[in-house]
């Protein structure tokens, strides 16, 4: 049995919350893509789903529980808006031992990257971070980070009191709804004029971003130290965790 921690406690909670929302949202299905189905293996405490709704092409979920054997609980979710909307991408990652959260990552990330204020949603996400949340202990972005993520974005370590981490997952989760909203408005804006946004462009800034976040070496690099093959962290971080647009 996985030792006793409100701090995985409190992560267990808000990834089930994130997968309720994803399959409760007006027009929400689940997705099975291909290849997937091998790295949703729940027995084994590898948790991969995907869901579609009418404003996101992408809601993806990824849960490591290695509670008992590594004392390492760890998440990784992001939502990727429709090609008829140049709005931002929602992501969130968390990795957590027992006692402490060592990285707490999240952002409405600017398609433009860059860290430029490009979209109304992203300016709404800066001010709402800064009024919601202020980090303990601030990590320091990589270069590839700087290269997608926004002004507003938290990149947080060492959080223990579990008011600062129930502020963090506040702002997160609670944001989440503001955030569909936003996409609904603007489908509603592309649905009345079907030349508000060059689509071939949002592809290839979404296929940036995804791009840049394959360079981050911590995820294949904390995979391998779980004990996952080689042959399954390569196909996963290219082909499952950010796929590219054809």
């Amino acid at each position: 049995m996985a030792q006793r921690s409100r701090i995985w406690q409190m992560l267990e909670e808000t990834t089930q919350h994130l997968m309720n929302k994803f399959g409760e949202e007006k027009g929400s299905k689940e997705i099975i893509e291909p290849g997937m189905a091998k790295f949703n293996r729940p027995e084994d405490g590898w948790i991969n789903r995907v869901w579609e709704t009418p404003e996101a092409r992408r809601c993806h979920i990824d849960v490591v529980d290695a509670r008992e054997t590594k004392k390492l609980y760890m998440f990784h979710c992001v939502v990727i808006p429709h090609f008829h909307t140049p709005a931002p991408i929602w992501g969130l990652d968390v990795i957590a031992g027992p006692n402490k959260v060592t990285g707490f990552f999240h952002d409405w990330s600017p398609l433009s990257g860059k860290r430029q204020v490009d979209h109304p949603m992203v300016e709404w996400f800066e001010k709402e971070s800064k009024n919601s949340y202020t980090p303990s202990k601030v990590r320091e972005l990589p270069d590839w980070a700087l290269e997608i993520f926004s002004p507003g974005m938290i990149a947080a370590g060492n959080i223990q009191d579990e008011r600062e981490l129930t502020a963090a997952l506040s702002l997160a989760c609670t944001a989440l709804g503001p955030y569909f909203t936003f996409l609904r408005r603007y489908k509603r804006d592309f649905e009345k004029n079907k030349n508000i946004n060059n689509e071939q462009e949002v592809k290839e800034a979404q296929n940036r971003y995804a791009r840049f976040q394959r360079e981050n070496p911590h995820t294949p690099r904390t995979m391998k130290a779980l004990g996952l093959p080689e042959k399954d962290i390569e196909e996963f971080c290219t082909d499952a965790l950010f796929p590219y647009v054809k």
